[in-house]
């Protein structure tokens, strides 16, 4: 999602952060689909969320509901600033989860680019319009 959004708004500083682990590099399946669908993933490596990091957040982007409560509990951030991609979806996808497709197939890839691909159209048409 850090990806698709960094290149539909521009000038707008995005950052990504997770739970696991640090340093983690892209998975060649991911890069492959990525580069079709126009992304460079590339130079994209996993760190884990701050306090720092969240600080410096307006709002921050969460997978799922489960991660909005760590987030809200062990940094005291306020629920007002913490959206849940799955909420942004157009239609509802069967579960309020966007799951990591990481060491996957292809379409499990697949389904979490097109599900954050969709989420991240309705978020920058929200930010769009709040202007």
């Amino acid at each position: 999602m850090q990806a698709v959004l960094k290149r539909s708004l521009p000038g707008i500083d995005i950052a990504s952060a997770g739970f696991a682990s640090a340093g983690r590099r892209v998975p060649p399946l991911a890069l492959a689909l990525g580069y079709q669908r126009g992304v460079d993933l590339a130079g994209h490596q996993s760190r884990i969320v701050s306090q720092s990091i969240i600080s410096g957040s307006d709002i921050v982007i969460v997978m799922d509901a489960y991660q909005a409560r760590r987030l809200s509990i062990s940094f005291r951030l306020d629920s007002s600033k913490i959206v849940v991609a799955p909420d942004l979806a157009q239609r509802f996808e069967g579960a309020r989860t966007i799951r990591d497709p990481w060491n996957g197939s292809a379409e499990a890839f697949e389904s979490a680019f097109n599900h954050l691909d969709r989420c991240a159209a309705t978020l920058v048409g929200l930010l769009r319009d709040a202007k």
